[in-house]
């Protein structure tokens, strides 16, 4: 159960940042975005 709630809330999450990505392509060049996230997965969080 624990475990479940667990996964359920990072994939939450990785909806939420792919959502805060998608709002930056505005701000930020293409591959600056593509090293944050590679940044972040390869960080695992």
């Amino acid at each position: 159960m624990q475990r479940r709630h667990c996964r359920d809330g990072r994939a939450r999450r990785e909806r939420l940042d792919m959502l805060v990505l998608l709002a930056n392509l505005e701000k930020y060049p293409e591959s600056t975005l593509i090293d944050l996230w590679n940044e972040d997965k390869a960080a695992g969080h």
